[in-house]
């Protein structure tokens, strides 16, 4: 998998540095030299120095074959442009950094759906510390030896409306839920897939067989 970050302040080098650990392609646009300089020092991931506004500067950093853009620039109007280029780029999944509600709704109506608030972020996670710090110490063990997988159903699925029960998932594989028209639905056996479904599994790090083609 490969990510564009775009955005080198302490947010885009953090989830630069959290996705590497995860040995996730990482590449880097950042417009300001010093940081540039800076980041350079700090992470091993490919830092463009440039304006990503620019889509020359977009293509030198391969969003032409990214699988993901992670737009996080202290400036929400660059965030959702970025965006934009991107869905004209046809990049898979885009997510863009965005505080005020009404950037968010304007962001929906322009197609950019997976949006990063920090202020609801933190507030989730205090909410979890709040209710037991067993929750987010399990969380964090999760994340460290697991991969958490997002797979959308299509009709051309093999796996399209069939019973849960039916699927038989590769070794070290867990469903955890069905997200259904941004409903949670609980993998129950008798729950049929359904188009545009998308599963969320559990899938070990050190396996190597590839759940993405195991869905094709």
């Amino acid at each position: 998998m490969k990510v564009l970050v775009i955005g080198g302040g302490q947010t885009g080098y953090e989830i630069s540095r959290i996705l590497m650990k995860h040995d996730i392609y990482v590449y880097m646009v950042e417009k300001d030299e010093k940081t540039c300089a800076q980041l350079s020092e700090g992470l091993s991931s490919h830092i463009i120095c440039g304006d990503a506004k620019d889509p020359q500067v977009l293509e030198s950093a391969g969003i032409k074959s990214a699988d993901v853009v992670i737009a996080v620039t202290e400036n929400q109007s660059t965030n959702i442009l970025i965006g934009c280029l991107a869905k004209i780029y046809n990049v898979k999944r885009i997510l863009v950094r965005v505080r005020d509600p009404i950037y968010i709704e304007s962001c929906k109506k322009l197609g950019l759906t997976e949006i990063i608030d920090p202020a609801l972020i933190t507030a989730q996670y205090l909410m979890a510390y709040l209710r037991g710090l067993e929750l987010v110490e399990v969380i964090n063990k999760i994340i460290s030896f697991a991969d958490v997988i997002s797979i959308k159903i299509s009709k051309d699925s093999k796996y399209f409306h069939k019973h849960i029960n039916e699927i038989s998932f590769p070794k070290g594989t867990h469903i955890l839920v069905i997200v259904r028209e941004n409903k949670v639905v609980l993998p129950e056996s008798n729950i049929v897939v359904q188009e545009n479904d998308k599963i969320i599994l559990l899938h070990k790090k050190t396996l190597k067989e590839s759940i993405s083609k195991f869905f094709l």
